[in-house]
């Protein structure tokens, strides 16, 4: 059979295609119509953190509501006086609990008790965060704010929160920087975009940027194509843990 009797079945392919793109393209658009818009993080004025280390963040919202947090201290410590700086997610900010009873506050409270008064203990948690937005916060915060100790809270590593670009329960107003392997060594990708509203636009787009379709475990432009329940399984499927090893 030549080409030219084959044409007519490749057109009607082509056109089935292109019927294809145009359906998914308006459920993205109609998807889009419904997603909240975004909104800027409340705490962009502490002072020390900059513009460019909130996007990579993606939020800092939070943590001037603790008086332990770092952002009610100054970057330099009275005279004398050494820090710990205590570093994780909403159980380090406190989370549930009334000011003054998270873990940074009681452990600096049990130092002073014991006499040890030239400590001061810095929350530098902030609810959401996974180990890459952590890790991040450590290397704009730990040598401005003089911390000499780090504590690191890591109850669990939380993959759900740093195999993508944006945390698994508010993916449509956050989109924050995270490592990847590159060979032997570790290097950071940033979202692109100058604004937080035109990195959540170019994380929605129809068509993702290659950074995303190879760094993102779930790109967030295939959701619209998917059904309800594979959608809500490719948003919010925890990670399998590893168990627990018993102590003798």
């Amino acid at each position: 059979m030549g080409f030219g009797r084959r044409l007519p079945a490749h057109l009607v392919y082509a056109a089935w295609l292109c019927v294809v793109v145009a359906v998914v393209w308006c459920l993205h658009r109609r998807w889009l119509g419904r997603v909240r818009p975004a909104r800027p993080p409340a705490d962009r004025t502490i002072a020390g953190i900059d513009d460019a280390t909130v996007a990579r963040l993606g939020w800092l919202h939070a943590p001037a509501r603790r008086a332990s947090s770092f952002a009610n201290f100054p970057p330099v410590p009275p005279a004398g006086v050494r820090r710990i700086g205590c570093y994780g997610d909403s159980l380090t900010w406190g989370t549930e609990v009334a000011d003054g009873f998270e873990f940074p506050a009681q452990l600096g409270a049990e130092l002073h008790a014991r006499g040890v008064r030239d400590v001061e203990v810095l929350d530098f948690g902030v609810p959401g965060y996974g180990l890459h937005q952590t890790a991040i916060l450590h290397a704009a915060t730990a040598a401005r704010w003089q911390v000499g100790r780090t504590v690191l809270f890591a109850h669990w590593f939380w993959p759900e929160r740093d195999w993508a670009f944006t945390p698994p329960w508010d993916a449509d107003r956050a989109v924050h920087a995270r490592f990847v392997a590159d060979g032997d060594d570790v290097r950071i990708v940033d979202p692109p975009g100058a604004t937080l509203a035109e990195r959540i636009a170019r994380y929605q787009a129809f068509l993702p940027t290659w950074r995303y379709l190879r760094f993102d475990a779930r790109p967030r432009s295939c959701a619209p194509s998917c059904p309800p329940g594979a959608r809500s399984r490719i948003r919010s499927s925890p990670a399998p843990r590893p168990p627990m090893r018993r102590r003798a």
